[in-house]
């Protein structure tokens, strides 16, 4: 990815609120208030650390809690550079001392930079092109597709989203990926600088389409940074025609034994959520550990929720004609 080597003197911080709640009135007002400070240095004052070891921090005005450096004491001032605001607010910190002169690395700046030229273009990067879903196609022709079709299919798109861009390079480069030139070359990245070189040769009106490139590629750069930050590859678009769906994949490290303690499997966790038009909001995680396979849903309603634990037994036996047995099947009602 392009943030793991060049950023030794910076650290990538996201608030873990703004005080308020995620989609509430008074955050939307914060993202705003944030939008013409994208891309430059900033200031934050320590206020006070909290009792789970995390910080109040007041920044431009607002007052935000952070994940910090243990070492941080109250009154501190700490330089970061702010880098996106979707899909939250994310920062890079600078580590030097509070009274040292520091710079940020030369991939840091050009993160910055590049996210300050698409806010200069005109065009917020909060807006609906940054929220835009990696997939611009329905992933099924139709809701009964094939399961493995589907599977293939959601595969590729995780694949080719452009959040793992650098790494397929890298791989490449060296012989030991299984990816060609021309699957490199169906990534956003490689399709936006191939688009550009054409716009640069031949169009009287490039500075502004290349305006609304730096845009996309800035928005792939937030999803990076928020995938390296969070540990987490989210996926948004369409399951199928009129269908929005969205998907998340964690891993969850596991732990050796010692000290008479057992060890704990890597933990695999995929969540799709859905809204459906007669289901309503429905959620549903799967725990894949040490061959184990549990599948946790939550609906709306106590029907969606009734409807669905009704075709457990004929999910629970797919999964056994599949080699996949289910070891847990819960259902429960969730109105949130």
């Amino acid at each position: 990815m392009l943030l793991r080597t060049g950023l030794a003197d910076a650290q990538v911080i996201s608030p873990l609120q703004s005080l308020v709640t995620i989609g509430h009135p008074k955050q939307e007002e914060f993202q705003r208030a944030m939008l013409p400070l994208l891309g430059q240095r900033l200031q934050g004052e320590v206020v006070s650390r909290l009792g789970d070891g995390n910080f109040l921090v007041k920044i431009a005005g607002s007052t935000v809690q952070m994940q910090l450096p243990q070492n941080t004491r109250a009154g501190d001032t700490l330089p970061m550079t702010l880098v996106s605001l979707t899909p939250k607010a994310t920062f890079l910190l600078e580590m030097g001392g509070n009274n040292a002169e520091t710079t940020l690395s030369p991939a840091a700046k050009m993160i910055a930079n590049l996210l300050q030229l698409a806010q200069k273009s005109g065009t917020e990067t909060n807006s609906a092109t940054s929220n835009s879903p990696l997939s611009k196609s329905p992933i099924m022709q139709s809701r009964s597709a094939e399961p493995a079709q589907v599977a293939i299919t959601l595969h590729d798109a995780m694949r080719t989203s452009g959040v793992f861009y650098e790494s397929h390079i890298a791989a490449w480069a060296d012989g030991t990926g299984n990816r060609s030139l021309a699957d490199l070359k169906q990534e956003p990245q490689a399709r936006l600088a191939e688009q550009a070189a054409r716009i640069l040769s031949s169009d009287a009106e490039a500075p502004q389409k290349i305006a609304m490139n730096t845009v996309e590629l800035a928005r792939i750069v937030s999803q990076q940074l928020d995938t390296l930050e969070q540990q987490r590859v989210s996926w948004r678009g369409e399951a199928w025609l009129g269908q929005p769906m969205e998907w998340e994949v964690q891993e969850h490290p596991g732990q050796d034994a010692n000290d008479g303690t057992e060890a704990v499997p890597v933990t695999w966790q995929s969540t799709v959520r859905f809204d459906m038009p007669t289901l309503g909001k429905v959620a549903a995680t799967v725990y894949l550990q040490a061959g184990q396979l549990r599948i946790h849903v939550t609906a709306a309603s106590e029907e969606a929720r009734a409807e669905l634990q009704a075709h457990g037994q004929k999910l629970s036996a797919s999964l056994d004609a599949a080699g996949s047995p289910l070891s847990v099947f819960l259902v429960k009602q969730d109105a949130s």
